[in-house]
């Protein structure tokens, strides 16, 4: 019986990882610690940062407005020209704050590149930002 060929490092990502990946455009990735393989598509998107930046769930920006790929609710980052994106949940999380507190129109998430461009390092750190 043939093995079953691993998938994408990016669950939400249906391509199966041939048997040659280094001659496919696959590439190993170190997301949290830990080697992955993603596919062409998915390995352009995390090294642009199109990932949630707590939990690194990859998005695709072309498709983003569609399909946020895994069904959860997303948040942008209100900094200048950023662009990137993260969970609601996973903010939720890390600043400590409910839902309905994370989605106010008084909330403004700041991915954390922006937040220290914006606060300078110093400052970031004494906030608890970094």
């Amino acid at each position: 019986m043939a093995k079953k060929l691993p998938k994408c490092a990016n669950k939400y990502c249906n391509r199966t990882r041939p048997r040659d990946a280094k001659t496919q455009g696959w590439n190993k990735r170190s997301v949290l610690g830990q080697k992955e393989w993603f596919c062409e598509t998915c390995s352009v998107a995390y090294i642009a940062k199109q990932y949630c930046e707590c939990c690194h769930q990859i998005y695709l920006e072309r498709t983003f407005e569609t399909s946020a790929l895994d069904g959860k609710e997303w948040a942008h980052c209100e900094g200048k020209e950023c662009g990137r994106w993260a969970h609601v949940e996973c903010l939720e999380r890390l600043f400590d704050k409910t839902r309905e507190e994370v989605i106010a129109d008084n909330f403004n998430y700041f991915c954390c590149s922006c937040r220290t461009k914006s606060h300078g390092r110093k400052r970031a750190k004494s906030e608890g930002y970094i």
